[in-house]
């Protein structure tokens, strides 16, 4: 199991990785879309089991991700497990009575400047340095909680979250973002754009 073979080597001390990452190949990854989730909660099941046998314990919540990249062979995944900002989402005080409310999502992809394709399991989806985010960009140029994508009636929209840097479209600073195709974002130091499936 490739999963718990990287978990154990970035084991550090008494302490768990609390981000995977697994990434695809371009020509399987639209097939494995649709088994996301369960994939995702047997590796969190696995990854339990693997902490409490060996006493481990992580520095913040357990993170699983899928990736898109060109450098994974056909017919094969890696996986990569590393620690990440501990600094989450529930740091910033939720409004009273607020509650998050998920819409699944299917057949999107945001696309990284190098090529690599994240897929967007749900909306809202949180894009940010800090654990929690359904996107971790790992740079300095980007803020813990930086942006999120949500689904309007104009479309999919980027939004900022009040970051350092913003949301950077044609070198003008925008607060939204509808992300048409073509359209590229820059976060920080990083480059976003969406694609759909028709």
């Amino acid at each position: 199991e490739r999963v718990r073979t990287a978990f154990d080597d970035a084991v550090a001390g008494e302490t768990a990785p609390n981000a995977i990452v697994v990434a695809f190949n371009r020509a399987d990854f639209a097939a494995y879309v649709p088994a996301f989730e369960v994939l995702r909660e047997r590796i969190h099941s696995l990854l339990a089991a693997a902490e409490e046998e060996r006493g481990l314990r992580r520095i913040g919540d357990r993170l699983v991700t899928f990736e898109e990249s060109a450098a994974v062979p056909a017919a094969s995944v890696a996986v990569s497990a590393r620690f990440v900002d501990t600094a989450s989402r529930s740091s910033v005080p939720a409004p009273a009575g607020a509650t998050s409310r998920f819409v699944p999502e299917r057949g999107l992809w945001l696309v990284l400047g190098d090529g690599s394709r994240i897929a967007v399991t749900h909306t809202p989806f949180n894009i940010g340095r800090g654990a929690g985010n359904d996107l971790l960009l790992p740079g300095l140029s980007v803020s813990r909680r930086h942006a999120e994508l949500v689904r309007t009636a104009r479309g999919y929209l980027l939004r900022d979250l009040g970051s350092r840097n913003g949301l950077v479209t044609g070198g003008v600073r925008q607060d939204e973002v509808i992300m048409q195709p073509g359209v590229v974002v820059a976060a920080g130091e990083f480059e976003l754009s969406l694609e759909q499936l028709a």
